[in-house]
């Protein structure tokens, strides 16, 4: 085969890769325009729908205390008792024995008293995080690992069990999402008070 009859058959060869690509553009330009037509003339052919009422389902929470109380952003402030360690969570001041609020719909997780926690209480709310209530003076009774709990129910009363004694009575306030402590501050900043719902 003679240089001549390669640059040839090179050639032809480009030239048919250039057609193919030319007829492909053609090809993806005409279902471009065959789609916004479809859209403009039979838009109901795309149209979302948004989720039904049977499947949309509306998160609602109440912040955990009751009445008058006062707390802060101390996520990852500094605690040294019983050992150093960041606080996961928000420390919400108030009178002793105010009531706690279950601040989601949910199900009572565990309950129990623990050194560290005293009396608490941890709800699986129907949003799939858990909400950790810790310090309590009691929780009331005939609450039980297993039971429902509607937004607002009341579930203890604020105390200083645990490693909290010697200080202000308060509600530890924790939240787990995936496993994991996130700050619930900014969460608690946007919760209706009970009266509110």
């Amino acid at each position: 085969m003679t240089t001549r009859t390669m640059t040839i058959l090179k050639n032809r060869f480009f030239d048919r890769i250039l057609t193919v690509a030319i007829v492909l553009t053609i090809l993806a330009n005409l279902l471009v325009s065959l789609l916004f037509v479809s859209v403009v003339a039979f838009p109901e052919l795309i149209q979302i729908r948004a989720p039904t009422r049977k499947s949309a389902y509306k998160i609602e929470y109440c912040f955990p205390v009751a009445g008058n109380c006062s707390y802060s952003n101390d996520w990852h402030a500094p605690r040294y008792i019983p050992y150093y360690h960041l606080h996961e969570g928000t420390d919400i001041f108030a009178p002793r024995g105010t009531p706690i609020y279950a601040c989601v719909e949910g199900k009572v997780e565990k309950i129990g008293t623990e050194p560290i926690s005293g009396n608490f209480i941890g709800i699986r709310g129907r949003d799939k995080r858990y909400y950790y209530y810790a310090h309590l003076e009691t929780w009331v009774i005939g609450i039980k690992e297993g039971n429902k709990v509607r937004l607002g129910k009341i579930i203890g009363y604020v105390g200083n069990t645990g490693n909290a004694r010697g200080t202000p009575p308060h509600l530890h306030f924790g939240i787990k999402e995936s496993n994991y402590w996130i700050n619930p501050y900014p969460i608690l900043k946007k919760m209706k008070t009970y009266d509110e719902l």
